[in-house]
């Protein structure tokens, strides 16, 4: 009963976002487009990703701060939407907060877990992590709402920085652990490590220049997490050729390909100093590899796993999963 409530309020929450996006009507040259794709992580596909993510063992705090914040985000992800609609400042930030809150509480909830009862698997690595990061993407969209530069960065790059770590953070390093639990290999197993490493050193690499110490590391962590999400991109391509429904196949197909796409134009972005690509700046980084991200790889990826018939599911997590229905 409680899963098909909230399975209803996911879908309103999506179309509260696409009346949203029709009355916006960002152009794509500009940020307003950056924001709009922020804003599908928190309202449609981080609440499609948490309900894909498997229970694992918690108690005491661990279980009290999932709970309050799994009853908690979709509320605060639906006030969230209208702080995009204030400048900068007190009150754009007092609307964030709810959700804010909400997500830090499901962000602790697995560093605890991970403290109390430690890691067993790539997959579950991979979907701890990305509770982590999406905790950290939350920090940055407050740290927009309220006008803060952290680092002195541009506002541009702080708002960069919030839809990497949704995107690149949740949405990647989820769909890699979920391809994990249905493809258990050396491969698998790379592509997680790959990812749960390059996320925080492609944010490191961002943080270099504005430390004075160049764009070496930014090339290198870009060429990373590429080559992780190349590796992600091939797992996605393996599971659409799996035996299934035709739809299920083509959503996978679709996000293999669009991920690896933008996995090639982030590695020439981060060499651009050494690659030149005539107009590859920073609008077009969030025009076709923001949105390539947004509806190719994590959209079509999470309504894929969404929709998988239950059996397949089960057989594909034989043995890790107990006969437990996925989370929450």
């Amino acid at each position: 009963m409680i899963t098909s409530i909230l399975e209803h309020r996911i879908w309103w929450s999506g179309f509260l976002w696409l009346a949203a996006f029709a009355f916006w009507r960002p152009t794509p040259g500009q940020s307003a487009w950056a924001e709009a794709l922020l804003l599908l992580a928190p309202l449609f596909l981080v609440p499609l990703g948490l309900e894909l993510i498997r229970p694992k063992l918690a108690e005491g705090w661990a279980e009290t701060l999932r709970g309050w914040g799994r009853a908690n985000y979709l509320p605060g992800a639906v006030l969230l939407l209208p702080a995009f609609f204030f400048e900068p400042g007190i009150l754009a930030a007092a609307l964030t907060l709810w959700w804010f809150a909400a997500t830090a509480a499901v962000s602790v909830s697995a560093l605890l877990r991970i403290w109390n009862s430690g890691i067993d698997s790539a997959s579950q690595l991979a979907e701890d992590a990305a509770l982590l990061f999406l905790g950290v993407g939350a920090a940055w969209t407050l740290a927009n709402r309220l006008g803060l530069r952290p680092l002195d960065f541009e506002p541009t790059i702080v708002l960069l920085t919030a839809v990497h770590f949704h995107y690149a953070g949740f949405a990647l390093a989820l769909l890699t652990g979920l391809a994990s639990r249905r493809l258990n290999g050396l491969i698998s197993r790379m592509g997680v490590a790959g990812v749960v490493a390059g996320v925080p050193l492609v944010a490191a690499g961002i943080t270099a220049p504005q430390r004075g110490a160049g764009i070496g590391l930014e090339a290198f962590a870009a060429c990373w997490l590429a080559l992780a999400g190349l590796i992600a991109a091939w797992l996605q391509l393996r599971l659409a050729l799996l035996r299934g429904p035709a739809a299920l196949r083509v959503l996978r197909l679709v996000s293999a390909l669009a991920l690896g796409a933008s996995m090639l134009l982030a590695a020439l972005y981060g060499c651009r100093a050494w690659v030149s690509i005539p107009r590859l700046d920073i609008p077009a980084m969030w025009l076709l590899h923001g949105t390539a991200n947004a509806f190719g790889f994590a959209l079509c990826g999470l309504l894929a796993h969404r929709f998988e018939p239950r059996d397949s599911i089960e057989a594909g997590d034989a043995g890790t999963m107990g006969g437990r229905k996925p989370w929450p």
